[in-house]
Order: structure tokens, then sequence, then C-alpha cells
């Protein structure tokens, strides 16, 4: 941001407002204050190796905010464009430009990263995709079947639980937690 100033270090408060703003739609890094980032960190981001790929809520998300933060630049660079500044003359000139004008017109426009874009940085997971190995929402027959055995086991515990006390809390906790442990195990593999 030093830069930017630094090529008109006497410009006008309101030339030098429109030069930071631009400026951080463009390069903004998120910081531990939060905020946005600047639309480089976005499409970066979008299409960098293990990112969530095309069709993600993820994708859709960052997709959204690009377009949102393009049309902020767009009305900053508007903004920027009809600033006018009083001269010596009495008369009205445009802000000088800041160097990275015609940078931020290009990014203003700039198509949101695409499909191929993001294959080309992931192609391991891109083949997962492909073959159903990534986002298979229908368990295998193994895991349905240890959900149920599962089930089964919680279901004879809470039954024998109610009936006969199993020496009292400790064989409620020891049948619920081999319950959990083993539903725990059918899930874990779901994500192998």
């Amino acid at each position: 941001m030093a830069g930017i100033m630094r090529d008109c270090p006497d410009c006008p408060d309101i030339c030098q407002d429109r030069h930071r703003k631009i400026y951080d739609l463009l390069y903004r890094v998120r910081d531990a204050a939060g905020g946005a980032k600047g639309l480089v960190s976005r499409y970066a981001e979008q299409i960098a190796p293990d990112a969530s790929g095309p069709g993600t809520s993820v994708w859709k998300g960052h997709e959204r905010a690009i377009r949102n933060q393009q049309t902020q630049l767009k009305k900053e660079l508007r903004r920027y464009d009809n600033s006018r500044v009083e001269n010596d003359q009495g008369g009205k000139d445009p802000c000088p430009p800041p160097p990275l004008i015609q940078e931020a017109r290009e990014w203003a426009e700039r198509p949101v990263p695409t499909a191929a874009e993001w294959e080309a940085n992931n192609p391991r997971l891109q083949s997962m995709r492909d073959t159903g190995q990534l986002n298979n929402p229908s368990p295998s027959v193994g895991d349905q079947v240890l959900y149920g055995v599962g089930a089964i086991i919680l279901g004879i515990g809470a039954g024998l639980a109610f009936l006969c006390p199993l020496d009292g809390p400790l064989g409620e906790v020891a049948l619920g937690s081999g319950a959990v442990g083993l539903w725990a195990l059918a899930s874990n593999r779901k994500h192998r």
C-alpha cells in the first residue's frame, strides 16, 4: 500500500481514499481482525491444490464473493473516474491515476475461476470425483451393516439396562460406550 501513496504523496485525501479502496479490493489479506480478502487472494484460493471443487458449497460461496467484490470494484472505479479535485485555477481536475488502475480494470472484468483451472491444480481430486470416491453420500453395504449392528447393540443395551441394571450405572456406561464405539468405527470407515 505504501507504494501506491508514494506515487502520489501530495494527492488530495479524496484521491488517496479512492486509491486505497481500489488497492484493498484487489490485494487485501484477511488478518486477525477479519474482513474481506482481496480478489487476488480469492482467485488463488478458489483454484489452489486441495481447494473444494466446482459444485461444492464452498466453491459457490467463493464464486459469489468474487462477483460481489468485482461489483464493488467497478463501483469504486466509477467513483475514481468521477472524482474531481480543485486545481490552482479554481477549476476541477480528475484524480491522478493510481499505478494499478489498468490492472484493477482487468480484475473487475475477469471471469470467475473455471472448473478447468481448478482441475489443472487438482488432478488427483478430480479423478476421485469422477470415479465416485469423493463426496459419495450413500454408505457402502459394509457401512450399512456396521450401522445396523451398532443400532441393534444399542437397542439390546437399552432394553437390558431397563430390565436388569447390569451392575448399576457401570453396566449401562459399558454398553453405551460399546455401541457408540461401533457407530464411530462405521462413521470413520466412510471417510477413508
